[in-house]
């Protein structure tokens, strides 16, 4: 998946096992900022609990997609987007989560249990999600296929901020929003 994007399922097992990894690697990126701008959305009991369960808490949401970069580059992007406020001025308690390895593209969204509404009080960026994002937790479906369709640059900019509402500063060496 992440080398070459080949065709394989993605049975409940592997569904749950790639989730739980992403969920932990959001988790961990959080501290990949500077202490001076850090700010950590999931809490110490929340951590603990998710070590001790391995299982993604029940108010996250995993996608995978399939974005092929233009040069290959060491590591991984990562941006880190707290959600603040929604155009109706509630307070919104969520974090998203996007990294791309090689051509695998993973979206991780967490928010406090019964505070967002996906579609509703957040907003949600117009983009091609059904075609180019596959739903891994909570697990829509057994046996999913991997590969969804191919992301353009300009469709994985968009699922960068698919959430957001104000974005954080980029952490990682590849951000398709940069400057060259």
């Amino acid at each position: 998946m992440i080398s070459n994007g080949a065709a394989t399922i993605l049975d409940d097992n592997r569904q749950h096992l790639i989730s739980t990894w992403a969920v932990k690697t959001a988790m961990v990126f959080e501290y990949a900022r500077p202490a001076k701008s850090a700010l950590h959305y999931y809490t110490a009991e929340e951590r603990h609990e998710f070590k001790r369960t391995q299982t993604p808490p029940e108010d996250v949401f995993v996608w995978l997609g399939r974005y092929i970069p233009k040069e290959r580059l060491p590591g991984c992007d990562y941006l880190g987007v707290v959600l603040s406020t929604s155009p109706d001025g509630a307070t919104i308690s969520g974090h998203v989560s996007t990294f791309n390895f090689g051509q695998l593209v993973i979206q991780v969204l967490a928010h406090r249990p019964g505070e967002i509404r996906i579609g509703n009080r957040v907003p949600v960026r117009a983009g091609p999600w059904q075609d180019s994002l596959l739903q891994i937790w909570p697990m829509a479906s057994t046996g999913i296929i991997w590969p969804p369709a191919l992301m353009s640059t300009t469709t994985l900019r968009t699922l960068v901020h698919r959430f957001s509402l104000r974005p954080f500063p980029h952490h990682g060496p590849n951000d398709p929003d940069r400057s060259t």
